[in-house]
């Protein structure tokens, strides 16, 4: 394992950087000159979020982003890319949308100031626990925070011991991953253990010790302070962040009628695009969410081929806090090779 991750390092530092300035995005981007993208970010802080998470990126390199981005797409917002795939309009150069997910309070105070900057459209999929929940801390948070800071012993969920493993995970003697088991338990499960957790190991007096700030959700003024700008939209990303393919049918269509009702009484409208939480669907959830209104659908990657010739539901790249800029826009520059294009 420690020669695979020496191997990846030598990669990121030493042979992405040559590729990128061998110009081989850039050629990518001419290559699929008629491309539809949309890039998947979840936040953006000063410094990153490691060795926490590896879903937020530096602002410097946020910034490096959008440049590249700039320099190389039409930038549009989520609405007109959902437009270009419905008339499957030809574009003149390849054609990019950003997201963020989840409603971090960083999309606001550092993200916002930085598309400014660039004159960049951007959506922010809100989970709406945080209009009901003041300082709601998105379970995969909390397990970050405890497995820099928890016990060296590991901490115990239901008599089982979880201890730091590979990347952001902790598993117990077996191999069982408690970040899956919160991933795919049910809703009242899951809250189960995470306030367990909050509770047992004292999270938020670690949080204020180590003076950590990269967690913080929106607040309701945050929320619709984003909704008032003229480039960011703000859509639905569930009200609990639970996959909803994973959980009773009656659970995930209660948690899409909670979303939508406090979309309508915070921001007094109904939310159009639905971003599936870790980008898991299937059919049946689909099927769950156009009844209940939600017109267009995000995915990260599409379940079956015949998903591509749905242009209401388009799937995402997603971008790493954990690696370099270099990494990042080659896989971007790669994944130009499965646009959103509706197939002819």
């Amino acid at each position: 394992m420690k020669l695979l991750e020496t191997a990846r390092q030598l990669g990121r530092r030493s042979i992405l950087p040559v590729m990128y300035r061998a110009g081989i995005p850039a050629l990518m981007t001419r290559l699929y000159g008629d491309s539809l993208t949309i890039a998947c970010y979840h936040g953006v802080t000063i410094s990153g979020s490691m060795p926490y998470s590896g879903r937020h990126l530096p602002a410097t390199t946020f910034r490096r982003h959008l440049r590249f981005y700039r320099r190389h797409f039409n930038v549009v917002s989520l609405a007109r890319m959902f437009e270009l795939v419905e008339r499957n309009e030809p574009v003149d150069k390849p054609t990019l949308a950003i997201t963020f997910d989840d409603g971090y309070a960083n999309n606001l105070e550092i993200a916002l100031p930085i598309l400014e900057e660039f004159d960049c459209p951007a959506t922010v999929f809100l989970s709406t626990i945080v209009f009901e929940a003041a300082n709601h801390i998105i379970y995969a948070d909390v397990l970050d925070i405890l497995r820099i800071h928890g016990p060296p012993s590991g901490i115990v969920v239901d008599g089982v011991t979880y201890r730091r493993g590979r990347g952001r995970d902790m598993v117990s003697e077996t191999g069982a991953s408690l970040y899956e088991r919160l991933v795919e338990c049910m809703p009242n499960e899951r809250d189960r253990i995470v306030d367990q957790l909050l509770e047992r190991y004292d999270v938020r007096s670690i949080i204020d010790k180590e003076k950590i700030q990269y967690w913080r959700l929106l607040d309701s003024t945050g929320v619709v302070r984003l909704d008032n700008h003229p480039l960011v939209d703000v859509e639905a990303h569930g009200h609990g962040h639970y996959l909803l393919d994973k959980i009773p049918r009656g659970d995930a269509e209660a948690d899409l009628i909670r979303c939508k009702t406090l979309f309508r009484e915070k921001l007094d409208r109904d939310p159009e695009v639905l971003a599936f939480p870790a980008g898991s669907y299937t059919r049946q959830t689909i099927e769950l969410a156009r009844k209940l209104g939600f017109r267009y659908l995000l995915a990260e990657r599409y379940k079956t081929p015949d998903d591509g010739d749905d242009p209401h539901l388009l799937e995402r790249v997603s971008i790493s806090g954990s690696t370099n800029y270099y990494s990042n826009i080659l896989n971007y520059a790669f994944s130009l090779r499965r646009s959103n294009r509706i197939k002819q």
